[in-house]
């Protein structure tokens, strides 16, 4: 090979290069300024090397610039290499290959040191006729730091994925368990044949599972709530021995129905009056604690289950829930309150439940200005407890119970309900609901045939309108009705919950909402009292 010939391809892209040498300052200086490579030149023959200014900037050299003893650059040479900076050159020139490694080396600047990656490409060369090593060198740190947080975040997101895969099949699951229940014994029911206690127990069944259903989409939603921040609060004078009193009640009658004979639940109350009657959110309080009674009496087979409330300090008090069932493991122990974790660590193993309960509780005492902790061994049981704040209120007048409502005791034969629903099951569900009270109904099956019913008939005394349906919806449809006959009541019956839709409810002109699945209680007593009105 000629030696006047100079190759034009960058060096990088060689195992050995060959150049003038009145061409080689030029072709490093490129590098140098151009791409920021610093570089320094070396001969066999020569115990130092000539260290661009580029070069002693990234290795931050403390002697002058210029030519270095190879003393002095003894830093760059890879990890584990045994050999000397001098042997190891001469190595990489015999062996006319180039090669790339990285070191490690610690950097003084401002009085810190800190450690840096430098990234050598050190490629054999002939320089005219001598043999030489050219040393490319770039401070690879802040790149290395570029590509570790990328790999951690896919990382987190590829676990991220999986989680909530884990969850989504976790939640499937526990849907289709209740419905494999609800269409199975409604299917039985039909089929005939079945004694009226049979019919009884089996419709008792249906109720029970739509209820568990329910409260996992009601659980659901409320995730979602709580983590877009649309939760509410809403304080008021709350009776906790009465609330508490219920909840026993409640899940007394819940182990019997479960077959829970072996278990004893226990309520302990605390003796100072004051502590009664505080101001807080009962609805919130008693959907924490029925969080926990229910894990509690789900995982416990014999013993008890206590819990109660008491005072420790004068900001706070603290609830509490204890039972002698199988306790929690170590390694479940550290994502309990954690959803998607909780289901991964334990979807594998005897767990039923959706595994966001725990979550939700956490969220709410939290929006109730508490704290949540727990005490478990694995065997001998759990205790769970929570604070929330100590705000006492003046006793004053307590509301008074609403009696139970008593279908046939309504006469409504002179008024007119609109039905605006255009599922015609949901139709047929009110429309027996009301058949005692001898209300007439029209049905329309959507917001479009409303509006035209308003317009037509002249007498209409209350509507009652879905939010979702086809042409017209429930939004749409009530602020045409209301510009035309503002006096007539719209009750908005819905399967939409989120906090968001009933502030839309209030702004369309709704007089009153209810969600779906439609309380008999609640609708009769918002007719009643629209019709009293």
């Amino acid at each position: 090979m000629p030696k006047d010939k100079l190759y034009k391809e960058d060096s990088i892209t060689n195992n050995t290069a060959l150049f003038k040498e009145n061409e080689l300052s030029a072709l490093l200086s490129f590098h140098e300024n151009v791409i920021k490579t610093g570089y320094i030149v070396w001969y066999p023959t020569n115990e130092v090397a000539k260290v661009s200014i580029q070069a002693h900037s990234i290795i931050n050299l403390q002697v002058p610039y210029g030519t270095v003893k190879l003393e002095n650059l003894s830093f760059l040479l890879p990890d584990n290499e045994q050999s000397s900076l001098l042997t190891f050159f001469k190595s990489i020139i015999e062996a006319q290959k180039k090669i790339e490694y990285e070191c490690k080396i610690l950097i003084e600047k401002g009085g810190h040191k800190q450690q840096r990656i430098i990234k050598v490409l050190a490629c054999p060369a002939l320089i005219g006729s001598n043999s030489s090593l050219i040393m490319h060198l770039t401070d690879y740190t802040d790149k290395r730091k570029q590509e570790e947080e990328i790999n951690r975040q896919k990382e987190k997101t590829e676990q991220s994925d999986k989680l909530k895969t884990a969850f989504l099949s976790n939640i499937s699951h526990e849907i289709r368990t209740p419905m494999n229940s609800i269409i199975g014994f409604t299917e039985l029911i039909n089929i005939g044949g079945l004694s009226e206690q049979k019919k009884k127990d089996y419709s008792n069944i249906i109720i029970h599972r739509g209820r568990e259903l329910l409260t996992l989409i009601d659980d659901i939603i409320e995730i979602a709530n709580l983590e877009t921040g649309s939760a509410s609060i809403i304080k008021a004078e709350s009776d906790i021995p009465k609330l508490m009193s219920e909840l026993q009640q409640f899940f007394i009658q819940e182990k019997n129905r479960m077959g829970k004979d072996l278990i004893e639940i226990y309520l302990s109350l605390p003796p100072d009056q004051k502590l009664h009657n505080i101001y807080t959110d009962p609805g919130r309080l008693q959907q924490i604690m029925s969080i926990l009674l229910n894990n509690s009496l789900k995982y416990t087979n014999k013993g008890y289950i206590q819990f109660g409330y008491e005072q420790k300090d004068s900001k706070n008090l603290i609830f509490f829930v204890k039972d002698t069932g199988l306790g929690i493991s170590k390694e479940t122990q550290k994502n309990i309150f954690n959803r998607y974790k909780f289901i991964d660590s334990t979807q594998n193993k005897n767990t039923a439940g959706a595994g966001i309960g725990l979550s939700i509780a956490k969220h709410v005492v939290e929006l109730l200005g508490g704290k949540i902790n727990f005490d478990s061994t694995q065997g001998q049981g759990s205790t769970f407890t929570f604070s929330i704040p100590y705000v006492t209120i003046e006793e004053g007048e307590t509301e008074k119970e609403e009696n139970p409502i008593s279908l046939n005791s309504y006469n409504w034969k002179n008024k007119i309900i609109l039905v605006v629903e255009d599922e015609e099951v949901n139709y047929k569900f009110i429309e027996a609901v009301l058949a005692e009270t001898q209300v007439q109904l029209i049905h329309a099956n959507n917001g479009k045939q409303a509006l035209e019913l308003v317009h037509s008939l002249s007498k209409i005394d209350l509507i009652l309108m879905d939010i979702k349906m086809p042409e017209i919806n429930g939004f749409e449809a009530c602020i045409e009705i209301k510009k035309i006959k503002p006096r007539i009541p719209i009750l908005a019956q819905t399967a939409y919950t989120l906090q968001e839709e009933r502030i839309k409810c209030e702004e369309c002109g709704f007089d009153a909402y209810m969600s779906k699945p439609l309380d008999i209680d609640e609708l009769i007593g918002n007719i009643n009292k629209f019709f009293s009105e």
